[in-house]
C-alpha cells in the first residue's frame, strides 16, 4: 500500500483512539496509573505484533548506537506524554482537548522541514498560522483567553508529542516498524512508573479501565504502527499532517457522540480552521 493509505487507514484507528481516551480519563481515579494500565496493554500489543512479524521467534534486531541514541529521545518525548496527557484529558473534554493538541503536527511539520530538507511553500505557512489560530480560538471566553493550568499542561503535552512524531522517521529507520512499534510503547512505561506506582492503583485502574482500556490501546498501537509504516514510504511533513485530521473528526465526533456542547459554535468554527490548515500544510 502508499504512505497514504497507511496514512488513512490511520487516521480512523487515532480517532476512535481519541473518543475511547476521554471515556478513560473521565472515569480514571488516578490520571497517571490509567496511563501506566494503558500502556501496559499497549505493550502486549506492541510486543503481539513484533512476534507476528518475526513468526513468533525472539531474534531481536541489531540496532547501532547512533539509532539507540534517536529511539530513547523518541523514548523520552512519548514518556512525558503520556505521563502527562491522561490529566488533560480528565480536565478538558475531547474536542477542546484535540484543537489544543494541534500544535503537535505544526511542530511536527515545520521540525522536517529543517531535519529532513522538505519543501516549504507560503500555503504551509498559512496553514500553521490557521492551526494556532485555532487553538487560540478554542481557550476564548467572555472577552479574554484563559491561559489556565489545563491549557499549560495541554501545551507541553503538544510540545513533546511533536517532538516525538518529528524523529519518527529518523529513530523508526533504523529497525524494522514492528519492533519500533513494540520498543516505543514499552520504554516510556519507565518514565510513567517512575518514582513509584502501588500494585493497589494499577488493579484497580485496570478494573475501571474494563475492557475499555485493552480496545483504546489496540487502536492506538495499531494506528502508530501504520503511522510509521507510513512514513517509512512517504515524507514526513506529508504523512503528519494526513494522520493529523484524526483531530479534526474527533471534535466532530466529540459534538455528535459524547455530546460535548459547550461552546459548540467555537468547537466547530476552530475545527473548520484547523481542517483547513492541515489541508494547506499538505
Amino acid at each position: 500500500m502508499s504512505w497514504f493509505v497507511y496514512s488513512l487507514i490511520s487516521v480512523l484507528f487515532f480517532t476512535a483512539n481519541n473518543l475511547f481516551l476521554r471515556l478513560l480519563a473521565v472515569k480514571s481515579e488516578n490520571p497517571r496509573t490509567s496511563s501506566m494500565v494503558f500502556n501496559l496493554w499497549g505493550a502486549l500489543f506492541g510486543f503481539l505484533l513484533f512476534l507476528i512479524d518475526t513468526n513468533f521467534s525472539f531474534s531481536f534486531p541489531a540496532i547501532s548506537l547512533t539509532g539507540w541514541f534517536y529511539i530513547l529521545l523518541v523514548v523520552l518525548f512519548y514518556g512525558l506524554y503520556e505521563r502527562s496527557h491522561f490529566y488533560v484529558r480528565k480536565e478538558v473534554d475531547a474536542s477542546t482537548a484535540t484543537i489544543l493538541f494541534r500544535l503537535a503536527p505544526v511542530i511536527a511539520f515545520f521540525g522536517a522541514i529543517y531535519l529532513y530538507s522538505e519543501q516549504l511553500t507560503l500555503l504551509k505557512v498559512l496553514g500553521a498560522l490557521l492551526i494556532v489560530g485555532a487553538n487560540i480560538l478554542v481557550v476564548y471566553k467572555k472577552g479574554s483567553v484563559s491561559f489556565d493550568k489545563n491549557f499549560v499542561l495541554a501545551f507541553a503535552c503538544s510540545l513533546f508529542l511533536g517532538l516525538g512524531w518529528l524523529l519518527d522517521k529518523r529513530a523508526s529507520s533504523f529497525t524494522t516498524s514492528e519492533f519500533y512499534t513494540a520498543l516505543i510503547w514499552f520504554l516510556p512505561i519507565i518514565f510513567i512508573f517512575l518514582p513509584f506506582i502501588s500494585l493497589k492503583d494499577i488493579k484497580r485502574e485496570f478494573k475501571l479501565g474494563s475492557w475499555k482500556s485493552p480496545l483504546t490501546a489496540f487502536f492506538n498501537v495499531y494506528g502508530y504502527y501504520l503511522y510509521i509504516k507510513a512514513l517509512s514510504l512517504g515524507e514526513a511533513s506529508k504523512v503528519t499532517v494526513v494522520v493529523s485530521t484524526s483531530s479534526s473528526l474527533t471534535i466532530l465526533a466529540g459534538i455528535v457522540i459524547l455530546h460535548e456542547k459547550s461552546h459548540w459554535r467555537l468547537k466547530i468554527l476552530a475545527g473548520i480552521l484547523a481542517f483547513v490548515g492541515v489541508l494547506l500544510l499538505k
